[in-house]
C-alpha cells in the first residue's frame, strides 16, 4: 500500500489567503454577545467595593463577556457584609454600574443561593405544596369521628373528604395498591416513563367504583369531626389535604434563606420576584436591559411538588372534568379500572407538568421581560416535569457540564430545545468540578476535552465556574466558591496570561451563534410528563447512528412551530430535516396524530408505530376512536414488524432504522472518519449560512491522521483555526459525488473548523512524487509534510526538507518542485530564567536544559506557582530567514503556557499541542533575543506550603465528597482589618485546602527540546 500524507494542523498557521479575510471578521472580531461569561460567586458577605472593581476590570482584561452574581455560603465562615443590608443592596448597585462603566453584562440569580426560588419573604401559605391524606373506616349508620390532619405541620389546608365501600384488600389489612402509585401520582420523584405501566389488580372486590364514591366533606367540621350518616356497609374515609413542602433556597446566608415558593401559584411567584429582584430592578433601573441584562434560575434542586390550592380548578380548566372522585386513586387504589386509572394520573402528571411550566417559568419571564431583561434557565434537577418543556421557556437556555467529566445529554437536550425554538445563544455552566477534579491543578489543555465536547453538543456559551469574589486582591489565591472548582479569579496564576485561551472560546462561540443548526432528523420526544433527558437519549440513538446530527422537539413545538417545505419538516427561523421520528408508543393525543397526518400529507417522512389509542381521559373514548382512525388512514394497516407507505405526498416508516431511510433519499452521513493511525477520536457539529457550512471537528482523545469526509457538495474546504484565529484552503482534498474527503492530522484535543463556502473550481493535487516513489494513495491525497495549501489561484508547498517533488493535480497537470531548508537550530539548552521572590521563587537563575520545575533541587523552583521568565540570545545564520523561507519556534512542551516574545515583539501564546509558533516576521539573521513567559497552575505551590503550620483555622469537612480537603473555620483578624498578612513560610492564602505535602507535583515550565525550524516554501 502507498504511503499516504495527511494535511497537518498544526501547520494550521501556515499560509493565510486574500479573500478568506471578509468572512473571517467575525471569526476574530467576535461581538461582545460571543464572549464567555462567568458565574461570580459573592461568598457569605465576604464582600467589599475595591475587590468588586478589581473582579471586574480584570473580567474585562480577561476577555470576558460579562458576569452573573450568586451569593451563596457554601461552608464558609460569615464576612462582614449581611445580605439584605443596605450596605448589600449598595455594593449590589455598586457593582451594576461598574459593570456599565466597562462595558460588560450584569445578571444575578433569582434568589440567594444557588436554587432555587426561596427566601424569607415567602410564607407557608405561598410556599410548595404537597398533597396529603389520612382515613378512617367506619360502618354503615350514624358516623361521629375525628379525621387527624395528615400532618404535624402548622399549615394545613382541607381538599376534601371522599367516602366509598371499604374494599375486599382493606378490609384483611392487605389492601391493593397498584404499581409505583406514588411515583404516578407525582408523590416521589421518578423522571423516566417506562415505568407507568399498571399492575392489575387481583379481582373486581379492589376497584373502586367511581359512582360509588361519596363527597362528605360538608358532614366534617375544621376539627376534622366527621357526623355523616352512612348507608349500609363498611366504608372508607380518607380525608385529603395539602400542606407546604419545607424546602429552603440553598446555600445561603441565613438571613437570605427562606421557603421555596410555590411553583404552581403564579401570584405567589410574584410576589418572590418582587421581594428580590424586583427590588434590586428597581434599584438600578437605568441600566436594566442594557447592562443589566439577565436573571437566571438554576438547575432545580427542591424535589417534588403535586399541590397548590387552586389545584382542581386548574386541573378541570386543563383536563375538562372533574378531579374530585379521583383522588382516590391519588392513594394507590384503582378508580374504575385500571385502564381509566392511568389515564387520569396521566392526566394529573400532564397537569404538574403544565403548572410547573406556566406558573412557574413562564410567569418569571414575563416578570422578567416586563422589566426588559432576559430568562436564562437550566431546565432540569430533580423534578417531575419534562425538561424539554421547562426548556422551551427562557430567553437563554443553559446547560452545564463539569470538569473532567464527558458533557451529558442535558446539554444536547437544552441545546436542541433552545434551537427550535430560534435561540442561537444557548449558555453553559462550565468546568464546576468536586476539589478532585478541579481546584488549582487545571489548566487550559486540560480542559480543553470536555470544553469542546460541550460545543459538539450545542453549546455556544461559556458561562464559567466559578469567579470567587476577592475582596482582598492583595491575597492569592484568596476566597474560593467553598470546595467547588474551576476558579477562573485573576487570583488564578494562568488566567491572566492566559487570555489566548479565552479568545479561542470568543472565536468558537462567533460562529457556534451564528447561521443555523444543520441536522437530519427532528427527534419528536411525546407528550409524556415528566420525562427526562436520558430516557429520550435511548430512544433516538436506538434508530439513529453516528454521523447524522438531530434536534429533540416537545409537543409545543411540533404542533405550533413545524410545517413542510419542498419535502422537509421545517420551523419557523429556517431550521430544516429531511426526517420525523417518533417515539416508539402507540398512544398520543388526538392534536398530536392530526399534526403528523398534516405533515405526511404535504410531504413529510416519518418513521414511527401506528398510533391505536389517545392518552388521558380528555375526551375519551371519542379521543382514542379519533387517533385509531388517523393511524388507519396513514399507516393502513402497518402489518409486519417493518414497513412503509405513501400517504398524500409523504411517506411513514415502522421498524425500520432512521439511517436506512435517509441512505433511500441519497443522505448517507453527513460526517465520517476513518483512522489512519493513532487513536483519535472525532466528534463534530454542522451549522450553515446561506453561503457557507461550517463543521466544528473536535478530537476527544490522542493524536493521529485521519480521513474525514464531509457532505458538503460542491464546494472546497477551508480550515479556521480557533486557537490562532488564521485560516487555510487545502490543497489535498478530494470530491466524490456530494462528498468532499479532506486527510487531516490531529493532536491530541485539536480542534478546527472546516468550511465550505466557495464553488469548487480549485484543481486539488491528486499524486505527489518524491524520489520516484508516490505519496499519496489511490487519489485521496493528504500531506502531512510537505504541506501543500492554496493562496488565491496559486499553490503554495512548505516543507522543512530537501529534494525534488514531483506534483500532479486533478486536471492532469503537472508541477516540478525543487525543496531547500536550513537545519533546524537547537535551542534547549542554557536559557536564563527569572522566578518572582514574591512567589517564593529565587530570582534569576540558568536552566542548562529545558527540564521541568520539579525536576530542579532548589525548593523555590521546585514548588514554584506562576509565571517565570526564560531568556535566551540565538545566533540565526544568514541562510536561514529571508524570502522563500519561514522560520517557526518549536517545543516539545510547555506546562502550562507560554507568551512567546522575539526579539522584543510580541508573537502570542501558546497553551494546547501542537506547541508551535511563526516567528518568520520576527527574526534576523544574526542575534535574536528569544522571550517566553511559562505559567502553571498553583498545584505545586500549595503542595510545597503544606509542609508548614497553616495561618488560619480550617476543619475537616463532613462527606466523602471532600475527604482529605480542609474548608476556612473562621477568618483570620488580619483579613478584613485592612491590615497585610502576618509572615508566613506559606506563600498562598486560600479559604480551601486541596494538598498534603507528599501530593503529587505537576509538569511546569519548558520541558524538552526546543528547536528553530526553517521550512523552505514556494509557490506554483
Amino acid at each position: 500500500m502507498k504511503k499516504i500524507l495527511f494535511l497537518s494542523l498544526m501547520l494550521g498557521s501556515l499560509c493565510g489567503y486574500g479573500h478568506a479575510q471578509s468572512t473571517l471578521t467575525r471569526f476574530n472580531n467576535y461581538p461582545d454577545e460571543a464572549k464567555p461569561r462567568t458565574w461570580w460567586h459573592w461568598m457569605y458577605g465576604s464582600i467589599s467595593r475595591e475587590g468588586i472593581t478589581h473582579d471586574l476590570e480584570k473580567m474585562k482584561e480577561a476577555g470576558l463577556g460579562g458576569c452573573y452574581i450568586f451569593n451563596v455560603s457554601d461552608k464558609m465562615p460569615a464576612g462582614p457584609v449581611k445580605m439584605l443590608s443596605k450596605e448589600w443592596y449598595d455594593l449590589t448597585l455598586f457593582a451594576i454600574k461598574e459593570s456599565d462603566r466597562l462595558g460588560l453584562k450584569f445578571g444575578m440569580h433569582n434568589c440567594p443561593g444557588w436554587s432555587s426560588s426561596g427566601g424569607p419573604w415567602n410564607d407557608q401559605a405561598s410556599a410548595m405544596q404537597k398533597l396529603i391524606f389520612s382515613q378512617a373506616t367506619a360502618a354503615g349508620g350514624v358516623v361521629d369521628i375525628t379525621i387527624p390532619k395528615g400532618t404535624k405541620q402548622d399549615y394545613y389546608r382541607d381538599v376534601c373528604v371522599l367516602a366509598f365501600p371499604t374494599l375486599k384488600g382493606d378490609e384483611n389489612g392487605k389492601g391493593y395498591r397498584f404499581h409505583n402509585w406514588e411515583e404516578k401520582s407525582g408523590v416521589v420523584q421518578k423522571v423516566t416513563g417506562e415505568h407507568f405501566t399498571a399492575a392489575q389488580p387481583t379481582d373486581a372486590g379492589n376497584i373502586v367504583k367511581k359512582e360509588a364514591i361519596i363527597d362528605v366533606s360538608s358532614f366534617m367540621d375544621d376539627n376534622g369531626r366527621l357526623q355523616w350518616k352512612a348507608p349500609a356497609g363498611n366504608w372508607t374515609i380518607i380525608r385529603f389535604g395539602h400542606t407546604y413542602i419545607n424546602k429552603e433556597n440553598h446555600p445561603a446566608p441565613p438571613e437570605a434563606t427562606g421557603l421555596e415558593v410555590d411553583k404552581f401559584n403564579p401570584d405567589a411567584v410574584k410576589h418572590h420576584f418582587d421581594s428580590y429582584c424586583g427590588k434590586i430592578i428597581k434599584m438600578a433601573r437605568q441600566y436594566a436591559g442594557k447592562t443589566f441584562t439577565t436573571i437566571t434560575i438554576d438547575s432545580y434542586e427542591m424535589g417534588i411538588q403535586n399541590w397548590t390550592g387552586a389545584f382542581p380548578k386548574e386541573f378541570a380548566k386543563r383536563m375538562g372534568y372533574d378531579i374530585k372522585p379521583y383522588l382516590v386513586a391519588m392513594t394507590g387504589r384503582v378508580v374504575g379500572s385500571p385502564e381509566e386509572t392511568e389515564r387520569f394520573l396521566w392526566d394529573f402528571r400532564k397537569t404538574i407538568n403544565d403548572l410547573f411550566v406556566d406558573n412557574y417559568y413562564k410567569r418569571m419571564r414575563e416578570l422578567i421581560n416586563a422589566e426588559g431583561i432576559q430568562l436564562a434557565v437550566e431546565p432540569y434537577g430533580n423534578i417531575n416535569v419534562s425538561h424539554f418543556d421547562i426548556a422551551s421557556v427562557p430567553d437563554v437556555p443553559m446547560s452545564e457540564f463539569w470538569a473532567n467529566g464527558t458533557p451529558g445529554a442535558n446539554l444536547a437536550m437544552v441545546s436542541s430545545i433552545g434551537r427550535i425554538y430560534g435561540k442561537n445563544i444557548i449558555d453553559c455552566e462550565s468546568f464546576t468540578s468536586f476539589p478532585k477534579d478541579g481546584v488549582w491543578y487545571q489548566h487550559p489543555h486540560s480542559l480543553k476535552r470536555g470544553g469542546d465536547i460541550a460545543y459538539i453538543h450545542g453549546v455556544s456559551r461559556y458561562v464559567f465556574h466559578s469567579w470567587p469574589h476577592q475582596p482582598r486582591p492583595d491575597i492569592t489565591p484568596g476566597v474560593t466558591m467553598g470546595p467547588h472548582g474551576v476558579f477562573f479569579a485573576s487570583s488564578n496564576t494562568w488566567v491572566l496570561p492566559g487570555k489566548a485561551w479565552f479568545e479561542y472560546h470568543s472565536r468558537c462561540q462567533s460562529l457556534l451563534q451564528a447561521g443555523l443548526y444543520s441536522a437530519d432528523v427532528l427527534y419528536f420526544v411525546g407528550e409524556d410528563a415528566p420525562l427526562n433527558t436520558g430516557t429520550a437519549l435511548k430512544r433516538i440513538s436506538a434508530t439513529l447512528g453516528k454521523g447524522y446530527l438531530f434536534d429533540y422537539c416537545n409537543t409545543d413545538a411540533f404542533l405550533n412551530r413545524t410545517a413542510v417545505r419542498d419535502g422537509k419538516i421545517t420551523l419557523p427561523d429556517g431550521l430544516s430535516y429531511n426526517l420525523l421520528v417518533l417515539p416508539e408508543d402507540v398512544a398520543m393525543s388526538p392534536a398530536v396524530a392530526r399534526k403528523i397526518k398534516e405533515l405526511v400529507e404535504a410531504g413529510a417522512r416519518v418513521l414511527g408505530p401506528r398510533p391505536t389509542l389517545a392518552k388521558g381521559l380528555n375526551g375519551y373514548p371519542t379521543s382514542d376512536k379519533t387517533v385509531e382512525e388517523i393511524g388507519r388512514q396513514v399507516w393502513g394497516a402497518a402489518s409486519g414488524a417493518s414497513g412503509e407507505k405513501s400517504y398524500g405526498k409523504g411517506k411513514v416508516y415502522w421498524g425500520v432504522d432512521a439511517n436506512a431511510i435517509l441512505a433511500s433519499m441519497g443522505k448517507g452521513a453527513d460526517f465520517s472518519f476513518s483512522r489512519i493511525s493513532g487513536k483519535p477520536d472525532l466528534n463534530f457539529i454542522h451549522r450553515q449560512t446561506d453561503d457557507a457550512q461550517y463543521y466544528f471537528v473536535a478530537n476527544a482523545a490522542q493524536a493521529g491522521k485521519v480521513i474525514c469526509t464531509f457532505r458538503a457538495g460542491n464546494k472546497s474546504p477551508e480550515l479556521w483555526d480557533p486557537t490562532s484565529g488564521t485560516a487555510i484552503k487545502p490543497a489535498i482534498y478530494s470530491r466524490n459525488g456530494e462528498t468532499v474527503s479532506v486527510p487531516l492530522e490531529f493532536d491530541t484535543y485539536q480542534s478546527v473548523f472546516v468550511v465550505f463556502r466557495s464553488e469548487d473550481r480549485s484543481d486539488p493535487v491528486r499524486d505527489v512524487v518524491s524520489n520516484g516513489v508516490s505519496l499519496v494513495d489511490q487519489g485521496i491525497a493528504g500531506v502531512g509534510f510537505p504541506d501543500f495549501q492554496f493562496d488565491g489561484e496559486k499553490l503554495v508547498v512548505c516543507s522543512a526538507v530537501k529534494g525534488k517533488l514531483e506534483i500532479e493535480r486533478a486536471s492532469g497537470k503537472k508541477n516540478v518542485v525543487e525543496m531547500s531548508s536550513s537545519a533546524p537550530i537547537d535551542i534547549s539548552s542554557k536559557w536564563q530564567v527569572w522566578f518572582d521572590p514574591t512567589m517564593g521563587g529565587p530570582g534569576q537563575t540558568t536552566f542548562p536544559s529545558t527540564v521541568s520545575w520539579t525536576d530542579n533541587a532548589v525548593d523555590g523552583i521546585k514548588y514554584y506557582s506562576g509565571t517565570a521568565r526564560y531568556r535566551k540570545e540565538v545566533d540565526i545564520p544568514a541562510s536561514a530567514p529571508g524570502n522563500g523561507k519561514r522560520i517557526f519556534l518549536e517545543f516539545e512542551k510547555i506546562a502550562d503556557l507560554g507568551k512567546i516574545s522575539v526579539n522584543g515583539q510580541k508573537c502570542g501564546t501558546l497553551w494546547t499541542p501542537p506547541y508551535r509558533m511563526e516567528i518568520t516576521k520576527h527574526v534576523k539573521s544574526g542575534k535574536n533575543v528569544i522571550e517566553i513567559e511559562a505559567t502553571n497552575t498553583w498545584n505545586n505551590r500549595m503542595i510545597g506550603d503544606e509542609r508548614y503550620a497553616p495561618d488560619a483555622e480550617y476543619y475537616d469537612p463532613v462527606g466523602s465528597k471532600f475527604a482529605g480537603t480542609f474548608g476556612l473555620k473562621q477568618w483570620p483578624e488580619w483579613f478584613f482589618s485592612g491590615k497585610p498578612r502576618p509572615a508566613s513560610k506559606r506563600i498562598a492564602f486560600a479559604t480551601w485546602r486541596v494538598y498534603k505535602p507528599d501530593s503529587p507535583l505537576h509538569d511546569a515550565g519548558i520541558i524538552g527540546k526546543v528547536s528553530i525550524v526553517p521550512y523552505g516554501q514556494k509557490e506554483l
